[in-house]
């Protein structure tokens, strides 16, 4: 009786610290969109620039330039997911939105969905969620979070590879095999992300969780995103290696 009086504190408990953190994130990640893009507002406003031209800088030009006219030169250096997600966007929008307020919209719904996700209620591995308010401020708020709410890939880099690794570590097969597929089309770092999440399915493995066929058939999904991106740089651009020339 008694037991069973306690778990119900203890689930509520949690239950309300993990309703906390969530509005926290959300919370950061709301005021650090205002203070980027106020920031970015005001420095057009003294400068005579617009809010495009701002977010015109650094990779967000070549991903633009992509975005709209394709491959070409140095920019194959750029892997494809990103600037190909934003090309399809592209085609459902009114012409007249800028192409870098689409890739921008992008990164910021998928730096909101890594906050949901790694806030969420239950299910998740406890190395995967956040247990105080500062590592998740720290992740949101870094010295370069700027990246993460423009037209660059690393808000999609992170939720890819966070999902990757969370449904790796639930032993949840096909997902974490297709996320960190994605991850190899993304960035370059996704050849860290694949072994790594491959893994984790080993140890589920080794835990009874999955089979090794199982486990054979991620290796084969990994494999065919791997392939595939060399075929895309092959048929688009008349080299597998492009991306690294």
């Amino acid at each position: 009786m008694h037991a069973a009086q306690d778990v119900a504190p203890a689930g509520a408990r949690s239950e309300g610290r993990r309703r906390s953190l969530r509005a926290f994130g959300f919370g950061v990640l709301g005021v650090m969109l205002v203070h980027h893009f106020g920031l970015w507002l005001l420095t057009g406003h003294n400068r005579g620039l617009s809010l495009e031209t701002i977010l015109s800088r650094w990779d967000a030009l070549h991903y633009t330039s992509i975005a709209e006219d394709g491959y070409q030169g140095a920019l194959w250096a750029f892997y494809p997911l990103y600037p190909l997600a934003i090309r399809a966007v592209r085609a459902l929008v009114p012409g007249a939105v800028p192409t870098v307020f689409i890739g921008t919209g992008l990164s910021v719904l998928a730096l909101g969905l890594f906050v949901a996700w790694v806030t969420r209620r239950e299910g998740l591995p406890a190395p995967f969620s956040p247990t105080t308010r500062w590592g998740l401020f720290l992740v949101l708020y870094a010295p370069a979070s700027f990246a993460l709410q423009s037209q660059h890939t690393e808000a999609l880099f992170l939720v890819l590879s966070a999902g990757a690794l969370i449904c790796a570590a639930q032993a949840r097969l096909v997902p974490a095999a297709l996320l960190a597929g994605a991850t190899l089309w993304t960035r370059n770092q996704g050849v860290f992300v694949a072994p790594t999440v491959v893994l984790l399915l080993a140890l589920a493995v080794r835990d009874g969780r999955l089979t090794r066929r199982a486990l054979a058939g991620a290796l084969a999904i990994l494999a065919g995103a791997w392939a595939g991106f060399f075929a895309f740089e092959w048929i688009v651009g008349g080299d597998p290696l492009a991306f690294a020339r």
